[in-house]
């Protein structure tokens, strides 16, 4: 018993010294084809004009240091089909920095600062450095010193929520069917509202406190053409079905992407009014005007079966 033994420890010895297999970097991988969209870019909004508008026009002299606080979704909506999601965004306040940033205005983090609180700390307890040492009044510091009044305060803040949403403020939908041929129009609006607050942060007077709504827009068209030609010896129409064609196109307005708009007007309002530029960039906030499609009427539908329905008749000399 105890040479079989000996001679499996010794197998299993050579086996975990033994070479691990390399890794073939080289080798095609056997992956399905994967299916790639447009690529990535910069997000914007209509009021990206404007908001550069004010960073070119504002006083570079203006001390204005401006910090966001709290701006949450304060509506509590959930998504139609189970309520496992909300519907709108959580972190409004993240697109409220970024179109702070766009105005040029100085903006401080006063959100998220975990790593700039730990490496404050670090650096009292002399345990943090630059990886160099440090001159600072001609006196060398082998770890990162900690001086006085290197935080930068605010002169205001913001905060605020996302207030409102409002289902189906408008809704319109129009449906003809002639001879078979069908055409259906439905539109319908919903809109969300945040409430946004600019307070002094040395004395904590609200200095600004306004209401933005912006509506939200979907559309849906369908079309179709319904046939039944089953004839049978006598020349009578059956009932059978020999012919079905539907076509539908859906628009709706991005939901996310609208709320950004909505927080990229308030925050050109919050910045022209502290930097006096709103009579300079007014018109750089207004779209431009495009003009609406037609709407399918009931003529519009008529007009279009008919053309379907017409029969072809060809001319002989």
């Amino acid at each position: 018993m105890i040479k079989p033994l000996m001679i499996a420890t010794l197998c299993a010895g050579l086996a975990a010294c033994s070479p691990a297999v390399e890794f073939d970097q080289t080798a095609p991988p056997q992956n399905a084809p994967e299916i790639r969209g447009p690529m990535p870019y910069l997000t914007t909004t209509p009021a990206n004009a404007a908001l550069e508008c004010v960073r070119a026009k504002r006083s570079k002299g203006q001390d204005l240091r401006i910090g966001v606080g709290e701006v949450t979704d304060g509506t509590g909506a959930r998504t139609f089909t189970d309520g496992s999601s909300t519907l709108l965004s959580q972190r409004p306040d993240m697109m409220v920095a970024v179109a702070l940033k766009k105005s040029g205005v100085r903006v401080m983090n006063r959100n998220a600062t975990k790593v700039a609180e730990w490496e404050l700390a670090q650096s009292m307890e002399q345990r943090l450095g630059e990886g160099r040492d440090e001159i600072i009044e001609g006196d060398s510091f082998s770890y990162r010193p900690v001086v006085a009044g290197s935080l930068i305060g605010t002169t205001h803040f913001i905060t605020g929520a996302l207030t409102e949403v409002n289902w189906n403020v408008n809704s319109t939908d129009e449906r003809a069917n002639i001879v078979g041929a069908f055409k259906e129009s439905k539109e319908y609006s919903i809109s969300v509202a945040i409430d946004l607050m600019v307070t002094n942060t040395k004395t904590t007077e609200i200095e600004l406190a306004r209401s933005y709504t912006k509506q939200i827009v979907g559309k849906e068209v369908s079309r179709g053409l319904f046939r039944f030609f089953e004839v049978d010896s006598n020349g009578v129409l059956g009932p059978l079905e020999l012919f079905d064609y539907s076509s539908g196109e859906q628009r709706n307005e991005p939901l996310h992407r609208a709320v950004r708009w909505l927080v990229d007007v308030a925050t050109y309002d919050i910045t022209s009014t502290l930097t006096h530029t709103e009579k300079a960039c007014a018109s750089a906030l207004a779209p431009k005007v495009v003009a609406p499609a037609k709407p399918v009427t009931i003529a519009d539908a008529a007009t279009t079966t008919a053309a379907v329905a017409r029969p072809m008749v060809s001319k002989r000399d």
